[in-house]
């Protein structure tokens, strides 16, 4: 049975001599789907499976003439998210710029402080400098005040006693000739026995006497023969309160290196490291932390 051309109408005697549409699944002969003979003997088998027909084509044409609204659809939803993308970006933009604004705002605050707290601190270095200048002249004007004065440290506080007799006692032990103009006693906290403060007329007199009492190493039983001879009296300049404590902790650090020689003259503290090393004036802490 004879195959009819889908175009022609026309029998198809030879099946070879005709094509078929992929997509209708029409019969054409081959020269009713456009081909001539020499062209259509050159087709491979795979090219004529693939065969679109006339009609089929021109249908799929009209079904793709329908994409251009997809795609419009499509164009408009990109062209929406894209102006959504680029609203975004410029608002992160805005938000950058201004808290890079806010950063350099900050930035140079802190450069304001910086510079502000650097004047401070050299403000206050000065300060502390013509305090401690000014605190210098107070101390070495009480230290003047009392220049002529001498403490007693280990004499046992009597009854009614008059210190004034004690100072005499000591004096004449030591073969010292001293004018008192005042004697009394006070009470210190770093010693048990309370300090008897003596008075002298000059400084000169202040400086014999303390040369001939240090050298006879006084016991309280010197004095008087009831006191124990096991109690030593110390004799030494009178000092303000701030050497005094300036004194004991150059004692504490001598200790700890080593100095072998601290001591008092003229109200100034010395220290030495050993026998022949330099003697070394002590007026702060500083010159304590250089030892």
């Amino acid at each position: 049975m004879s195959t009819e051309c889908t175009n022609c109408h026309d029998s198809i005697i030879h099946d070879e001599d005709s094509i078929v549409c992929s997509t209708c699944t029409g019969v054409f002969h081959f020269f009713c789907a456009g081909y001539n003979e020499n062209a259509f003997k050159k087709l491979s088998n795979n090219s004529k499976m693939r065969f679109v027909c006339n009609k089929c084509k021109t249908i799929g044409s009209g079904n793709k003439s329908k994409l251009p609204d997809k795609i419009n659809d499509e164009n408009v939803i990109s062209k929406k998210k894209f102006e959504e993308l680029i609203t975004s970006v410029n608002f992160m933009g805005n938000q950058f710029d201004d808290f890079s604004n806010k950063m350099d705002t900050i930035l140079k605050e802190l450069k304001d402080l910086k510079l502000e707290n650097s004047k401070i601190l050299s403000e206050n270095k000065l300060l502390k400098d013509e305090i401690s200048i000014i605190n210098q002249k107070i101390d070495e004007l009480e230290q003047k005040s009392i220049g002529n004065a001498i403490e007693l440290k280990g004499i046992p506080k009597t009854v009614n006693e008059n210190c004034c007799d004690i100072v005499q006692v000591i004096a004449k032990k030591s073969n010292s000739n001293i004018t008192l103009k005042s004697a009394y006693r006070i009470h210190s906290s770093d010693n048990k026995t309370n300090i008897i403060v003596a008075e002298l007329e000059t400084s000169d007199m202040r400086k014999d006497f303390l040369s001939k009492v240090k050298s006879l190493r006084l016991n309280a039983n010197m004095i008087h023969n009831s006191w124990s001879t096991d109690s030593k009296i110390y004799v030494n300049e009178r000092l303000t309160k701030n050497r005094r404590t300036l004194f004991s902790k150059t004692r504490l650090a001598c200790k700890e290196k080593r100095y072998k020689y601290v001591w008092v003259n003229n109200a100034e503290i010395l220290v030495k490291k050993d026998d022949g090393e330099k003697t070394l004036r002590i007026k702060s802490d500083k010159d304590i932390n250089k030892l």
